[in-house]
């Protein structure tokens, strides 16, 4: 089956494409949330004190939703799917609108910003868990990959045009008014789930594994699931290097460009590639597997190396393209990994810890890769990182080449009979 042939067939479903519908709008208002939030917060602060006022709000944004993902991933597995996403939209959404109105009525100040964003935050989580859960829901188990796959072609062409939209329009308008088209973005997803059927939870399962394992000690039981766990947060402290690095390797190539041009054409050519690459793979099932995750991983690191090499730029937008094509299935693998060995209640409650850990490593890999290149050079620190990348890689790949064949658990297994 062609990649086009297994969309055509996940998207021939009626209640899933209200569901990617809704999910398209929201990963636009996310990306388009990424410059707005700083832009906004620039805005609301005075003289030398902008810097500080980005970080607040970037930290605002993210840090009370890592609480949240740790202290009540349990919870969540009580609550049905369409559930846990209609909270997560009408919060976000209606804490946004809250900050755009007081915004374009010249109310909102700085301080209530940060609290609004705060609480806006609060349910990300909820979101991860929520959509993994409902796609497994909606699709067909073989079809999984595909929907998935599919997914994430619209969560990344939102991250390449949401930025840059967003910027045109508070450049045309005001960043409150953006900030509006953010908070309508989730209501309107909201609107759409309320036109969803809400599935049949397995609550009676929730309530027996209540009496069992509690925190996250139960990963160890899955076995696949619990490596990709540990291969996400290798993976985001070793990229947080190439995030500092890029913007210095662009500015040291930009020639007679700006850096600002050189570093959009970079990720562009990345964005490309990553939806042409989902286009290859989006059918290829057996892809859903940790050790392939883990290639791609490796792979990644030998893109950061060559990105690093002192060339043309030419070498380095190749190389990006090629990172796109490489990359492009990994949120999909994981996802479905995750999707196929966890009862419902599981995942939404791993769901809840992978938003957790993935927000916190993100960050956390960001400053140890701006300490790393700040002690050597851009060039030197994204050699360095990129090799130990393809060695982290490479040394999980071959520690989960027994998990392919590796038997369901019990507790997935049951699910499958009922």
């Amino acid at each position: 089956m062609s990649t086009l042939s297994a969309y055509k067939r996940v998207l021939t479903d009626r209640v899933f494409r209200r569901y990617f519908l809704g999910e398209s709008m929201s990963s636009f208002g996310d990306a388009m949330s990424e410059v707005t939030v700083v832009i906004f917060a620039m805005q609301l602060a005075h003289g030398g004190t902008k810097p500080i006022a980005i970080a607040l709000a970037s930290a605002a944004y993210l840090v009370p939703g890592i609480l949240t993902g740790m202290l009540a991933g349990r919870s969540l597995a009580r609550l049905r799917s369409r559930t846990l996403l209609l909270i997560d939209s009408t919060w976000r959404g209606g804490a946004l609108g809250v900050a755009a109105v007081l915004a374009m009525s010249d109310r909102l100040n700085l301080a209530a910003y940060l609290v609004l964003l705060g609480l806006a935050s609060l349910t990300r989580p909820l979101a991860g868990s929520g959509s993994r859960a409902m796609t497994r829901e909606l699709v067909e188990r073989d079809m999984l990959f595909p929907a998935n796959t599919l997914l994430a072609n619209v969560i990344q062409g939102a991250s390449m045009v949401g930025p840059a939209l967003a910027g045109l329009l508070i450049s045309l308008t005001d960043a409150g008014f953006v900030l509006g088209l953010d908070a309508l973005s989730f209501l309107l997803f909201a609107a759409l789930l309320l036109t969803l059927p809400a599935a049949p939870s397995e609550l009676h399962q929730a309530e027996a594994e209540e009496k069992q394992r509690r925190g996250i000690g139960w990963l160890r039981e899955y076995p696949a699931v619990l490596s990709v766990f540990v291969l996400a947060g290798i993976f985001l402290l070793l990229y947080g290097p190439f995030v500092v690095g890029l913007p210095l390797i662009a500015q040291e190539r930009a020639g007679g460009w700006s850096a600002e041009s050189v570093l959009g054409v970079l990720w562009s050519a990345f964005g490309i590639g990553a939806i042409l690459g989902n286009l290859f793979v989006g059918a290829r099932r057996s892809l859903a597997h940790g050790q392939y995750a883990a290639l791609i991983a490796a792979a990644w690191g030998a893109v950061t190396v060559v990105v690093a090499v002192p060339a043309h730029l030419a070498v380095a937008w190749a190389a990006m393209l090629i990172g796109g094509l490489v990359y492009a299935p990994y949120t999909a693998i994981l996802s479905t990994v995750m999707q196929q060995h966890l009862p419902e209640s599981r995942l939404k409650e791993a769901s809840a810890y992978y938003v957790a850990l993935t927000s916190s490593c993100g960050p956390l890999g960001t400053l140890l890769g701006g300490a790393l290149i700040a002690s050597v050079s851009a060039v030197g620190g994204l050699a360095a990182d990129g090799a130990l990348l393809v060695v982290a890689g490479l040394a999980m790949a071959w520690l989960l080449r027994s998990t392919r064949t590796s038997p369901p658990h019990p507790a997935e297994a049951l699910e499958q009979q009922t």
